[in-house]
């Protein structure tokens, strides 16, 4: 009897684990036309929403104005500085779903005083009274199974991350998205 409920405690967190890491897609239905197709709202291109600031705004020296405050918006670095991390990030959720190889190594070296005891002793025998030691670790493979979906929840949430990082730059330039 209990043989039987823990075979079946198993297959049942198996299950659940199989069917929570499917894709599903959270995405709304768009209508296919912007608020009305009638005649009365036509798509006009001479619409001074449509146009660029640059051109909109023909003076030379305020144009020269923007383009340095953009180049010295604290925001926008910081914006930038975000987008950087976050494409970092994704990197590294990425390099989880690979085989990976790891190494180390240690070099320690030790030299005596020659004011001390052993310095004067390590003189007399020609010795300088340093000593070197060293160790190397090397772990050939490691490789996790992404059995649950983890691995790969964490590389869609990064390059979500990304997404929003940029479209946070997008937001303190005030570019149209």
């Amino acid at each position: 009897m209990t043989r039987q409920l823990i075979v079946a405690v198993i297959f049942a967190s198996l299950s659940v684990g199989i069917v929570s890491g499917q894709k599903t897609d959270p995405r709304p239905q768009i209508p296919d036309t912007f608020r009305s197709a009638d005649a009365i709202t036509r798509n006009d291109a001479t619409s001074i929403g449509n146009l660029k600031w640059f051109e909109v705004f023909k003076d030379e020296e305020l144009q020269q104005l923007v383009r340095t405050a953009m180049l010295q918006n604290y925001d926008l670095r910081a914006a930038v500085a975000r987008i950087n991390a976050a494409r970092a990030n994704l990197g590294l959720a990425r390099s989880e779903q690979f085989p990976q190889i790891y190494g180390s190594a240690d070099l320690t070296t030790t030299r005596n005083s020659q004011n001390g005891q052993l310095g004067q002793l390590s003189s007399l025998t020609g010795g300088g009274g340093a000593r070197s030691v060293g160790s190397f670790f090397l772990n050939l493979l490691s490789f996790e199974l992404d059995v649950w979906g983890r691995v790969r929840a964490q590389k869609k949430a990064a390059r979500e991350q990304l997404r929003a990082s940029e479209e946070d730059r997008k937001a303190v330039l005030g570019v149209e998205r």
